[in-house]
């Protein structure tokens, strides 16, 4: 396992996207985490621990592979998409909160990458706790005439996705990092 780091998400406040300050909520109680599972399904014991460890955020490295085959003319296997951020507990009840769409059915989503494409937990029975990729350039996507939106796996537990499943791409370059400045500042991923 490399390392990883991680900083708060940052959030703009008073309207001004330019002068963004930084989430101060506390991370989630389990209490908490309780009661959304109990309305809303189980989560995986990786992502929980991750969530009361640190709240969400940005981490670096960023980048990632997927698996998706089934739709080439919208997303190549061979890109290696980065994670902008993942949701606080607030932002990740918030977005859950929608209404149910196809992508959605038997997952959460976590947060996004720098195409703000969405990146997915199953709660199915048959892959629980994988980390899942929905490009979400096929918010179109006619699930009747086009067979399944293709969902692609990232890895098959939170713990895999933070660990084995992130690296660097050749630049260094993250959009919300500054390399390897923000290194010295940012905490350690650990859970």
């Amino acid at each position: 396992m490399g390392d990883v780091y991680i900083k708060p998400v940052p959030v703009a406040l008073g309207g001004d996207v330019n002068k963004p300050v930084l989430l101060a909520r506390p991370a989630p109680r389990r209490d908490e985490i309780a009661a959304w599972e109990a309305a809303n399904g189980r989560l995986p014991d990786d992502y929980i621990a991750f969530m009361m460890a640190h709240n969400g955020g940005t981490v670096y490295p960023p980048m990632f592979r997927h698996n998706i085959i089934d739709a080439p003319e919208f997303v190549s296997v061979d890109e290696n998409p980065g994670v902008d951020l993942l949701f606080t507990w607030d932002n990740f009840v918030k977005h859950n909160g929608y209404p149910v769409t196809d992508w959605r059915d038997g997952h959460v989503m976590i947060g996004h990458d720098y195409d703000t494409s969405r990146i997915l937990i199953s709660q199915r029975p048959q892959d629980f706790g994988a980390v899942r990729y929905w490009p979400r350039n096929v918010a179109d996507w006619d699930a009747e005439a086009d067979g399944p939106i293709p969902v692609g796996t990232i890895a098959p537990t939170f713990r895999d996705f933070i660990f084995t499943a992130l690296h660097e791409n050749e630049d260094r370059i993250a959009p919300r990092w500054s390399i390897p400045r923000d290194l010295e500042t940012a905490t350690k991923v650990a859970f």
